[in-house]
């Protein structure tokens, strides 16, 4: 995805680039304005798009997997315990 995110962000500045800003030339027709306008709106959108994937998205991912490890840890503790428990029982049953 990084990859990606790359490339979208270098093709939005080279159109940012020949665009210059998304500014549309003064002898513009209103159709060449609204496309100017919807490419700069497209800009937004799209970097919008990214920044929610690579730093909200992806540190919820990060919080997730951390809360899984420490389940995972919990419940290995747990089945650890249970098991000494039973040998416990398992001994006082001896005598």
């Amino acid at each position: 995805m990084n990859e990606e995110h790359s490339i979208i962000k270098k093709q939005l500045k080279k159109l940012r680039d020949m665009t210059r800003n998304y500014r549309a030339p003064e002898s513009a027709c209103r159709s060449w304005r609204r496309f100017y306008h919807e490419l700069k709106a497209l800009d937004f959108r799209l970097s919008e798009q990214i920044y929610l994937e690579r730093d909200v998205l992806r540190a919820k991912l990060a919080q997730n997997n951390r809360e899984a490890e420490l389940f995972r840890e919990l419940a290995a503790n747990e089945q650890a315990e249970a098991r000494l428990q039973s040998r416990d029982i398992g001994r006082l049953e001896m005598y």
